[in-house]
This record gives C-alpha cells, structure tokens and sequence, in this order.
C-alpha cells in the first residue's frame, strides 16, 4: 500500500471541498497549501512525486479526519497523532474477559446482526453467554438499545496508560496469552503469525523498545480504521520480557 496514492487521494478531495464550499481555483487552492500552482497540478495528475517532508507540511493544511490523516502518516511511517481519552476504571473487567472485549468490538463488523445468536455463533460462544456480556455493555454504558431495539456500540478511543493495578494487568497479560493459544490451536496456518526474536541488551534499553513498541501498535491501529471493510475481528499483541530468570528455580525449592 503505496502512501503516495492515499495522498494524491487525499489532496483531490480536500480540493473538491474546497472548490465546491468557498469557491476555491486551483491557484488559490495551492496557495493554502503552500505549494506552488504548477506542482500542485502535477502532483494531482501523478506527474510528479512529492517527498515525506512536503507531503507532510502539505497534509497539515488540508481538511481531513482523525481517521483519514492518522492512515496517511502511519502509511508514511510518521507518529500518529491518536485522540485518546483515559479508559474508566469501571471498564477495566473488559481486558481480563477477551469475551467481553470481543463482543463489544464485534459490534464494528460489518456483516454481522447485532443479537447474542449472531455473535455468539461469529465467536464461537454461547448465545446464553453473549446474552450475559450484553447486559453488562448495556450496564457499563458500552453499548446502547436504540428506540427501535437494536444495540450499536458506543465507541470510545481508550488508553489504559498505567492506570490499571498491577494485579489486573498481570491478568490482561495472561488473558493474551490464553487467546494466542486459542488460536494456535483453531485458526489456520494463514490467519495467524508467532514470531519471537531473542537478543542481548541490558534494562537501559527497555523504555526506548516500549516507546517503539506504543509507536507500532499506534500506527496498525491507524491503518485498520482507516481500511475497510471491516469483516473480522482480528488481535495483534507484542510480548517483551527477559528470559534469563535465575531466581526462579530458587523461588519453587
């Protein structure tokens, strides 16, 4: 996925809109943008290529989404820019009980009824236990029943910081494990990656490596908002820990 045709893409259209709201030429246009009007119209008719640096400051001046911006610097392998908001500690059952966090995200896919029998059967759980984890959305205020029954989910951009205790982190990490284990032994060869890479270092590294780590798992969850459509309900999880362990042994004497 070239970034160079999401940013054509995204330049046409934000000229459109302008255009067609304020009147704007293409002259105008590039002026706001700050490029010249010759360039701009090359650029537009893939004649000529723009650098990251130029595309850039160019993307700053253009009318797009959250959604649609966040696509195009990840894609650019640019910091995204993520509209995160504290997750309630309320909310915090949800990373222990994949169930829970797999039913309220499946409420984004796309070919699926919104009832416990259709979620349940995409999942792989009983519709009795759909039907539970429903309630408690419903309670938590993660979802909501619209006057006319259906349910739709009320999406909210998380960040869990270092809020959580370490105790329910310690278990959301253990959660993660078990669903990669779910899948290593359901899914097919094709629909699945483990990988691991073991090294040498020392501790100094270790907040450079999760700063790294964040960026990453910032610019994928970029890339899947921004593409569509959205028909499966997928999970990317990263493990980082020191193997050399010496007080183990000495701990279970």
């Amino acid at each position: 996925m070239e970034w160079e045709t999401h940013f054509v893409s995204a330049l046409k259209t934000s000229f459109a809109k302008a255009k067609t709201e304020r009147g704007c030429s293409l002259r105008s246009f590039a002026k706001e943008i700050g490029i010249p009007v010759s360039t701009l119209s090359q650029v537009l008719k893939k004649k000529k290529k723009t650098s990251p640096k130029r595309a850039y400051k160019i993307l700053q001046h253009l009318e797009l989404s959250p959604t649609e911006k966040n696509l195009l610097l990840s894609l650019m392998n640019l910091p995204t820019e993520p509209d995160l908001v504290p997750m309630p500690n309320a909310q915090y059952e949800i990373l222990t009980d994949w169930r829970q966090l797999a039913t309220w995200m499946a409420f984004e896919l796309e070919d699926v009824e919104k009832t416990a029998v259709a979620l349940g059967s995409r999942l792989g759980l009983p519709p009795a236990t759909v039907e539970e984890i429903l309630t408690k959305l419903l309670e938590r205020q993660m979802i909501q029943r619209l006057d006319d029954g259906k349910l739709v989910k009320i999406k909210d951009n998380w960040k869990t910081s270092d809020g959580p205790p370490r105790e329910l982190l310690r278990r959301h990490h253990l959660e993660n494990l078990k669903t990669a284990e779910r899948a290593l032994n359901h899914a097919p060869v094709g629909e699945r990656d483990f990988t691991a890479y073991t090294f040498t270092g020392n501790l100094d590294q270790l907040e450079l490596i999760r700063q790294e780590v964040r960026s990453m798992h910032q610019r994928i969850a970029a890339i899947v908002e921004g593409v569509g459509p959205k028909n499966r309900l997928l999970r990317f999880t990263v493990s980082f820990f020191p193997l050399d362990l010496p007080n183990i042994e000495a701990a279970s004497e």
